[in-house]
């Protein structure tokens, strides 16, 4: 799943699935109505309401896969709203964008 908010990272995300053999069927990508910009989340309000709005359209999505792996394009702010709304979801591996030759790597495993 990759989180499109400030940026659209879907190509970076592809080509490191690809390069690393990654055990993932498909790539959800969610953004906010307005697309990917810097502006896209104006207030505390709307970054509330994507997240929970996030979390709700995964639960559903995720249910059949036993494992998500996430990668984000956010503000710090949104993924801190993500990550407190993250419960009922399957085990996530977040990657982090290091801006290396690879780009991303992981992060860290939540056991949501």
């Amino acid at each position: 799943m990759a989180i499109a908010v400030t940026i659209d990272p879907t190509e970076d995300v592809l080509d490191f699935l690809r390069e690393q053999r990654a055990p993932v069927s498909r790539l959800l990508v969610l953004r906010p109505p307005g697309g990917a910009k810097d502006n896209s989340v104006p207030d505390a309000a709307t970054a509330s309401a994507l997240a929970v709005g996030i979390r709700d359209l995964l639960r559903r999505a995720c249910r059949a896969h036993p494992a998500i792996h996430l990668f984000q394009a956010s503000p710090m702010g949104l993924a801190l709203l993500l990550g407190n709304r993250w419960n009922r979801l399957r085990p996530t591996t977040v990657y982090e964008d290091v801006n290396a030759q690879q780009v991303y790597e992981k992060a860290f495993v939540v056991d949501a």
